[in-house]
């Protein structure tokens, strides 16, 4: 159930790194694309890893899309680069963020 008080760090928080999160504001991204990594960062980084095994239900729900609109996100943010994915069946994989955005080159910001 959701804690309807202000927020406090007590009842969980989202530990990275400054010159990550910096990276993805200057990356050009789509709300859906934004929401999704924001997603990823929230189950992988919010519970101390790097990587965890998703399925696109959850990055989805928690994202608050649709699947079939998170899971075409998903494919294309893994084919960038902003995100690694490794398919263990149909609807789960191994997913985590790429630590190096700053390698990647900027895409154009109209899509």
């Amino acid at each position: 159930m959701r804690n309807l008080e202000s927020p406090q760090l007590e009842h969980g928080y989202t530990r990275i790194a400054n010159e990550l999160l910096e990276e993805i504001l200057r990356y050009p991204l789509t709300g859906g694309e934004l929401r999704i990594l924001l997603a990823v960062i929230r189950l992988t980084y919010g519970w101390r890893r790097k990587e965890a095994v998703l399925k696109i239900r959850e990055m989805a729900q928690v994202a608050g899309l649709s699947e079939r609109h998170a899971k075409r996100i998903v494919k294309r943010l893994a084919r960038d680069g902003l995100l690694f994915r490794r398919p263990l069946s149909r609807v789960k994989a191994v997913v985590g963020l790429n630590a190096f955005l700053g390698a990647l080159p900027f895409r154009p910001a109209t899509r």
